[in-house]
């Protein structure tokens, strides 16, 4: 985990303290609340944390299993904040959507074939539309 300051303008990472460990990380997004979504590809799940403290993240405050999902790598959380898609980059090339941050199976599918391992939705996540 790391921070960067600066925007476009950027020229430093600075490393954080973690005590959860993201087994293989994919797509990052920031939630309505503000707080920080990984998706971790490995375990098939979101892991949604508070922004870091005194320059350490802590514990989860939540996990949305990406049930049936075989290898998600990216995700979208939608202007809603209420569900996300991911890009699941295994079996038949799925975006599928799923309700944030309760999880489970997913509610819809659009099969995009090859293997997805990003996504977008319109309107992103914005303080605009939060």
């Amino acid at each position: 985990f790391g921070l960067v300051t600066g925007g476009c303008q950027a020229t430093s990472i600075t490393n954080l303290g973690y005590i959860y460990t993201v087994a293989f990380p994919g797509g990052i997004q920031i939630d309505t609340a503000g707080r920080i979504a990984f998706c971790d590809t490995y375990q098939e799940l979101v892991a949604t944390f508070d922004p870091p403290v005194n320059g350490t993240f802590g514990l989860p405050v939540s996990t949305t299993p990406l049930m049936g999902s075989t290898s998600p790598v990216g995700i979208a959380i939608l202007a809603s904040g209420t569900n996300l898609y991911a890009a699941d980059a295994g079996g038949p090339g799925l975006a599928e959507e799923y309700k944030y941050t309760a999880g489970g199976t997913a509610e819809n599918t659009i099969a995009v074939g090859g293997q997805p391992i990003g996504i977008a939705v319109t309107p992103a996540l914005s303080k605009e539309n939060n």
